[in-house]
């Protein structure tokens, strides 16, 4: 019996220790990371792929030069915590005009990490 007794004392040990391994989410720090930081679309524009990285709630908000913002769309605009990257497309419309810039910020409520988009023009 003292050996039955041993060995799960022994197994209740060894895993109280491996849980207390784990982080929680809640108590790590917070972290986003996009990849790559820019991007560059001719004037065709198309769909460019970017890995997302963020271990809280995000949105995405975005900051256009141009006075219709409409040209360039995400196809997340928020999402819930993530132990993985996720990929995230962004989509230039054709451009027929001067060139354009705009901004996509990805946040969290305390960081911020930012996409610089181009797109040349006719």
């Amino acid at each position: 019996m003292s050996k039955k007794f041993f060995f799960c004392a022994s197994l209740l040990v060894a895993l109280l220790s491996v849980t207390g391994c784990f982080k929680d989410p809640e108590f790590s720090p917070a972290e986003i990371g996009i990849n790559p930081q820019s991007i560059s679309y001719d004037k065709n524009g198309g769909d460019i792929p970017i890995k997302l990285f963020a271990n809280r709630e995000w949105s995405v908000e975005l900051v256009s030069s141009d006075s219709s913002s409409k040209w360039l769309s995400v196809d997340m605009e928020k999402g819930d915590p993530m132990t993985d990257s996720v990929t995230v497309t962004v989509t230039a419309l054709p451009n027929n005009g001067e060139d354009r810039y705009a901004t996509l910020n990805f946040k969290t409520s305390t960081l911020t990490a930012s996409l610089r988009v181009s797109q040349t023009g006719a």
